[in-house]
């Protein structure tokens, strides 16, 4: 019974150490880490049709595809020339923040299970090593 005890206290105690310091890890990732830093690449900006289910832009309160589709959007060049904007002009970085944070969500969870179960094995650990204690003076 004394070496369950003593197996259980250790396996707490390596299971808090590593899983703790995961959990705190995760989490300063979480609320200090750099959240500017998950923008799509300036060399892999998206086309406007490839984002439409994900951001709706709108110049005037009319959607900027539809000013593209018409041809009423106009641009100048750094000479001064215009010529009217098309979807390929258009260029968009999405902040990848949100995809990001979940996945560090979901690793915090584990960690967090993991450090749970290495306290319920200190506290296990230590009810039988206390627990035997008792019943041998008593």
């Amino acid at each position: 019974m004394k070496d369950t005890a003593t197996g259980l206290l250790i396996g707490g105690i390596i299971f808090c150490c590593i899983f703790g310091a995961s959990l705190l890890a995760d989490m300063g990732s979480l609320n200090k880490g750099d959240r500017n830093i998950w923008w799509t690449h300036k060399d892999m900006m998206l086309s406007l049709p490839a984002v439409k289910d994900k951001v709706e832009i709108y110049i005037s309160g009319k959607p900027l595809a539809g000013l593209v589709d018409r041809g009423s959007l106009v641009a100048r060049t750094s000479a001064g020339d215009q010529y009217k904007v098309a979807s390929r002009d258009i260029g968009i970085r999405l902040n990848n923040w949100d995809r990001q944070r979940v996945s560090l969500l979901k690793k915090a969870l584990v960690s967090a299970f993991g450090f749970g179960a290495g306290i319920a094995l200190l506290v296990a650990g230590l009810y039988m090593k206390f627990s035997v204690k008792q019943g041998s003076h008593g």
